[in-house]
């Protein structure tokens, strides 16, 4: 049953009032206490309608106004670690009033109603795009029913297309929001003789996007911010204009519809065809028009199968299947958790099993004689350091493992996994997660991340958002607007319970 309202259905005020929420400014998991309605709000209200150039500061009458691109750290990064060694994920939180400015300008009506119409013409493409942002409406959150619609739309669709061929190919983009060249969103929106037009290029929806995203990142056209629902909105732009292009080859090279099927979820691709040398055709030719655009496939995650049943469900989740999920020795259950975890390190399934893991943990009030807490922290933190997906379930785990422990031995093990954590490049969204559970254990651990700071000054927003560029009364309520509900700080606890950490209100059946 679909509880989520996709976000071309909404009208321009639906999409704006969606956009401003604070799970789609910030789409990752943050501790429940930060909180950024109150600014999306009031700079909301604000701003209103005007041009982002009415509130560029300018030092002295008659001089040059400050434009925000001519600054570094306008957007406040996180950096979050992929593997346990150096790969990261940059997240940022991108300037609230470039947001702010960015969600008025697509959904201004006339603005809102071309990019839906444009949409239309993606939807002839033949290849079905099922990762278009959703709005909940049931009690579960947006993100859930993102994940949802993948489960409906992506592994479901997948096994009933299984039906009709015999091979499947897998296929993704390379670092695709990192890679995104700004210039290609109005592309795809228009095309490129109207955007390098001179005489109209400034009143194209596509430049404005374009030069808000530059505004954001120092003037770089390279990559787009990741981390929240407008910018996974922005980027299904460039890839709905890239099935668009991809179609229309196919079609040039008599490969039509019928000898093949291609579901994409973002920048993923099933492939689904009768003959391999088609799906190989195929690739060749996604391959040159990512090219044309500036972004590219990534060969090492390309691979046939030849059952198409298999082929449609994650390694992963197959593998999970033979896991099993009831153990009453708790060490030995987290202990099976990391071995399969090991084997799919960072994937879907870690959430399903730590959560899992986690209730049966709740629901003890005392642990065995051989089940010992600081042996459990020890395998949760080497899970943590492989899973960054799931630091928040992780912690969770270790913060409900303390209760079983004395003071001392709760310093002693906060001392043992900052420790080990130090030694980890970028791990900043993984600090916040530490700082959650550490301030109420041993409060005098300091992070980097600027984030943990906020606790020492409640009004630090320009040390997060470089704010030079804006007016006074703009940057005012950035610096002084809290994002941080402080009573929700001081009465949480120290055990973080499942309402904080829960992307499903029945994640373990996901």
């Amino acid at each position: 049953m679909i509880n989520s309202t996709e976000i071309l259905e909404m009208d321009s005020s639906e999409a704006r009032s969606f956009l401003l929420e604070e799970k789609s400014y910030g789409n990752f998991d943050l501790p429940f206490y930060f909180s950024f309605n109150d600014l999306l709000t009031n700079l909301s209200n604000t701003i209103g309608e005007s041009d982002i150039r009415s509130y560029y500061f300018s030092p002295e009458e008659g001089e040059s106004c400050l434009k925000p691109n001519d600054f570094e750290g306008v957007n406040h990064l996180i950096l979050a670690n992929k593997d346990g060694s150096l790969a990261w994920r940059p997240f940022e939180l991108i300037h609230p009033a470039l947001y702010v400015f960015l969600v008025h300008t697509i959904t201004k009506s006339e603005n809102w109603r071309f990019i839906k119409s444009r949409f239309e013409k993606y939807s002839d493409t033949g290849i079905r795009c099922q990762s278009l942002p959703r709005k909940s409406d049931s009690k579960e959150l947006n993100m859930a029913e993102q994940i949802n619609a993948w489960w409906r739309q992506v592994e479901q669709e997948s096994l009933k297309t299984a039906l009709e061929f015999n091979y499947v190919l897998d296929a993704d983009i390379s670092n695709c929001y990192g890679s995104i060249y700004t210039h290609s969103l109005c592309w795809a929106l228009h095309s490129r003789e109207q955007c390098k037009d001179k005489e109209n290029r400034r009143s194209l929806l596509g430049n404005k996007i374009d030069n808000l995203i530059q505004s954001m990142r120092y003037g770089q056209t390279n990559g787009i911010p990741q981390g929240s629902v407008l910018m996974d909105f922005l980027a299904e732009i460039l890839l709905g204009h890239v099935d668009e292009l991809l179609t229309q080859k196919l079609s040039e090279n008599n490969i039509l519809d019928g000898q093949y099927s291609i579901i994409r979820y973002r920048d993923d691709y099933k492939i689904f065809v009768n003959k391999p040398e088609i799906g190989n055709d195929i690739l060749k030719y996604l391959s040159e028009v990512l090219a044309s655009l500036g972004i590219r496939l990534n060969t090492s995650k390309t691979k046939l199968a030849s059952d198409p049943i298999l082929g449609s469900i994650k390694d992963d989740k197959i593998d999970e299947l033979f896991i099993p999920h009831k153990k009453k020795n708790l060490s030995k259950r987290l202990f099976q958790i990391y071995s399969s975890l090991a084997k799919h390190p960072n994937s879907g399934k870690a959430a399903r099993l730590l959560s899992q893991f986690y209730d049966e943990l709740s629901a003890r009030k005392k642990l065995h004689d051989y089940e010992d807490p600081q042996v459990m922290i020890s395998i949760v933190v080497n899970i943590a350091i492989r899973n960054p997906r799931c630091y928040n379930w992780c912690m969770a785990i270790i913060s409900k493992l303390m209760e079983f422990q004395n003071q001392e031995d709760r310093e002693q093990a906060i001392k043992l996994a900052v420790s080990k954590f130090k030694v980890i490049p970028n791990t900043g969204l993984l600090e916040l997660w530490l700082h959650r559970i550490s301030s109420e254990v041993s409060p005098h651990y300091s992070y980097e991340e600027k984030l943990t700071k906020i606790f020492v000054d409640p009004y630090p927003g320009n040390k997060f958002w470089n704010s030079r560029w804006l007016k006074e009364d703009i940057s005012e309520i950035v610096q002084k607007t809290k994002i941080v509900d402080f009573e929700k700080f001081e009465e949480k606890g120290m055990v973080i319970n499942r309402k904080e950490t829960e992307v499903f209100t029945s994640l373990a059946d996901s």
